[in-house]
């Protein structure tokens, strides 16, 4: 089984490609920058340099492939931030076509394809782009990544985390690791057949006072939640140097699932993964606050 790996260098990506090795698989990774992999990477896998906004790079990286793991990255800067996600997909697709891919695993989100979600919404077409090209493919459809909270780092070092969740509203948190780890068990198994959506949805569903109280335990001191407006976070992405057509549609987003109308996948056993938000604060939160 040879499998490819789009976004090797991110949290998912990464450890998808640790997986793979361990499994003694036959690897490939699509990298813009091969130099960023780590050297066990590099030496382990088929590099293959280019970016997946070239369509040509996709086909020609992927030829001979049995199964694709793909990650649509964001661009923050891109003008056309929906044309752009569409386009990677519609690359992969062409990719899969042209080199007769017979399995896709691709990450998605919960909400993918409902209304007002701006980015999230536009993963509902990757999924249906990968659909129409792959007989067989996996959608999974995550919850709120656990490492978004990294963000918040210089102001949980001062004890307060700002944010614009309602407090009461439950959502899925799920640790990245445990995407990748579902993701990778997918791409080793060459039975499964068709079109599904796989629900990856962390151990239980939050509320943001459950988060508050999560870091407060692993900082081992109170953390207050400063809830911020939609419009700050619109403008925390152009002060960090996005196009106002991504930052206007992150805000769209934050506020759609802030309504408390976003329809997400059924909890099952199978969704529920096992690292809870107190352990990832302890392991990962915890030490970066300390060291910076």
């Amino acid at each position: 089984m040879r499998i490819a790996v789009a976004t090797p260098t991110g949290h998912i990506g990464s450890r998808v490609v640790q997986k793979l090795i361990a499994a003694k698989t036959d690897v490939t990774v699509l990298a813009r920058k091969p130099e960023s992999l780590p050297e066990d990477v590099r030496s382990k896998t088929r590099v293959a340099q280019g970016a997946l906004d070239d369509g040509a790079f996709v086909q020609r990286a992927t030829e001979g492939i049995d199964t694709l793991f793909w990650l649509t990255p964001p661009n923050f800067a891109a003008p056309d931030p929906r044309a752009f996600m569409v386009g990677l997909a519609e690359n992969a697709a062409a990719a899969i076509r042209k080199n007769h891919i017979q399995r896709v695993v691709n990450v998605s989100s919960h909400g993918a394809g409902q209304p007002g979600l701006g980015p999230v919404e536009w993963l509902g077409s990757v999924e249906k782009i990968l659909d129409g090209a792959a007989a067989n493919t996996v959608h999974l459809r995550a919850g709120v990544f656990m490492e978004n909270l990294l963000q918040q780092i210089p102001m949980l070092k001062q004890g307060m985390v700002v944010d614009p969740a309602d407090p009461a509203i439950a959502m899925p948190w799920v640790a990245t690791r445990d995407i990748a780890d579902v993701a990778a068990n997918w791409l080793l198994d060459g039975t499964w057949t068709g079109h599904r959506v796989v629900a990856v949805s962390g151990p239980r569903d939050l509320r943001f006072a459950d988060v508050v109280s999560a870091l407060s335990s692993a900082l081992g001191k109170a953390v207050t939640h400063k809830r911020a407006s939609f419009d700050d976070v619109r403008d925390n992405f152009l002060r960090r140097g996005a196009s106002p057509a991504v930052a206007e549609a992150y805000r769209g987003m934050v506020a759609t699932f802030q309504s408390g109308t976003v329809k997400e996948e059924p909890r099952t056993p199978e969704s529920t993964t096992p690292t809870t938000l107190e352990q990832f604060a302890r392991e990962v939160i915890q030490p970066m606050v300390e060291r910076s």
